[in-house]
């Protein structure tokens, strides 16, 4: 008996160290306010999610390893921060630290290179739906819990991988810079200052597939950290997008017009009409058209499999 339970205790430790990602499809939206989080200083970030400091002369605007960064917090922050409060990675209240229901994750940086020189925020992602995602709409805010009078100032950007080792900045539509303050010091009331983003990110992901997505919190250019600005991410949405449908076809191949779609090519095994969601709607055998004036208003996908298996898939507005 002890050996049985011995073997089910190493399945278990097995399990908890695999990768869990958030999902998203293109008909389910991925949405993050960080304030199931709690209160706690070691807080245990949501399912998708890691953090990592870097530290080291060279570790500004530096994006790390997913693989390698941590589940939890190491701090928590919020209202009235010191300008000698611990660096490191937080989990910030817009409030009182410890009863402020409304979260964050954010950072504090140092002046000391053997300390905090950044943080990154990290997410895995995977589309769960039966449909590439073209492109993305990504927004969220960038809240500031403490102003900071470095000279160079403080940013946060944002990075896209395929593996979570290797990544490419997302642009200038996802930076965001604040100018440096006149003191170093908390306030009463937080986030002093929050600037939303929301905008397209063109990177697709097919159904099945995985995307990885950091935010790099850091100062602004050089790689002196003193008298940090703490900044922290809040209010994720994500949606996955698809490519616009087409209305109307009318090539030497296909046509689509008023709701019928004609084939021209004579060997058609079978042309199948599915959702966006992967219900397969109709199916019409050894036919080069197909009749969708029965289905409602609305985006389909197409699929032409010839008598040799060679298969056309097509996107349509209805």
């Amino acid at each position: 008996m002890k050996k049985l339970y011995f073997l089910a205790a190493i399945v278990l430790l097995g399990i908890s160290t695999c990768y869990s990602q958030a999902e998203i499809s293109t008909t389910t939206n991925y949405q993050q306010n960080f304030d199931a989080m709690g209160s706690d200083g070691i807080a245990t970030l949501p399912m998708g999610w890691r953090i990592e400091k870097m530290t080291g002369a060279t570790a500004q605007r530096v994006v790390g390893t997913y693989s390698t960064a941590l589940e939890v917090t190491m701090y928590k922050g919020g209202a009235n921060m010191s300008p000698t409060a611990k660096n490191g990675t937080y989990n910030f209240g817009a409030g009182d630290s410890i009863t402020a229901t409304d979260r964050a994750l954010g950072g504090s940086a140092t002046g000391a290179v053997t300390s905090t020189q950044g943080v990154n925020f990290y997410l895995h992602l995977k589309n769960t739906g039966a449909i590439d995602i073209s492109d993305f709409t990504v927004s969220y805010d960038v809240e500031k819990y403490r102003t900071g009078s470095n000279a160079a100032g403080f940013c946060m950007q944002m990075y896209t991988s395929a593996d979570g080792a290797t990544w490419t900045s997302a642009g200038t539509d996802f930076y965001t810079f604040f100018t440096a303050d006149a003191a170093t010091a908390g306030a009463a009331a937080v986030p002093i200052q929050t600037e939303p983003v929301s905008k397209t990110l063109p990177v697709s992901v097919a159904a099945g597939g995985e995307i990885y997505l950091a935010w790099n919190y850091s100062v602004a250019s050089g790689t002196s950290s003193p008298s940090a600005q703490q900044l922290a991410l809040d209010n994720v949405v994500i949606t996955g997008n698809i490519t616009t449908g087409i209305a109307k076809i009318d090539s030497k191949d296909i046509t689509f017009s008023d709701g019928i779609l004609n084939v021209y090519n004579h060997d058609i095994q079978s042309i199948s009409v599915t959702s966006i969601s992967g219900l397969k709607l109709i199916t019409s055998n050894n036919s080069d058209s197909v009749d969708l004036n029965s289905l409602k208003p609305g985006i389909y996908l197409i699929s032409i499999l010839d008598t040799k298996n060679n298969r056309k898939i097509i996107k349509i507005l209805k």
